[in-house]
């Protein structure tokens, strides 16, 4: 795996193009856009068995080796993943990261546990809308 990273890493090293155009925005940038595809896959299939090198030995949290790797494939150090494709990529890997966390915390959801909460529950989600709308509605008056 450390190959495959090395490998991957080779391109981003040895050249730097400072004139590239844009990935993913035009069928003329296909070039671009398969190399900065395939430089995010191999760093997504790298990332894991990397990171798990962390806990084994550090004993460190397994998002510390996703960290590292993210910071060594990304804009700072190797460029393997430039900074126009971590900006472009950023807003659909934050929702499906979201989505996923919202996704497990509906699965850890157990309604029997929190029918005796109900109510309070409900005062708090009532006074949070509330807050947040008389806040809204002082914004739109500002305007």
């Amino acid at each position: 795996m450390l190959l495959l990273l090395f490998l991957s890493l080779l391109p981003a090293i040895t050249a730097r193009d400072e004139d590239a155009t844009v990935p993913f925005n035009s069928w003329n940038n296909t070039v671009d856009t398969l190399q900065y595809g395939l430089a995010f896959i191999v760093v997504l299939v790298a990332a894991h068995p990397l990171g798990l090198f962390f806990p084994k030995y550090f004993k460190l949290p397994l998002i510390t080796g996703y960290l590292v790797i993210g910071i060594i494939a990304g804009p700072f150090v190797t460029n393997l993943l430039s900074e126009a494709l971590v900006e472009m990529l950023s807003a659909y890997v934050s929702a499906l990261a979201l989505s996923f966390i919202s996704f497990q915390a509906g699965q850890e959801i157990y309604i029997p546990e929190l029918r005796p909460q109900l109510k309070q529950i409900f005062i708090l989600l009532s006074t949070l809308r509330d807050s947040h709308g008389d806040s809204h509605e002082r914004a739109l008056a500002r305007q």
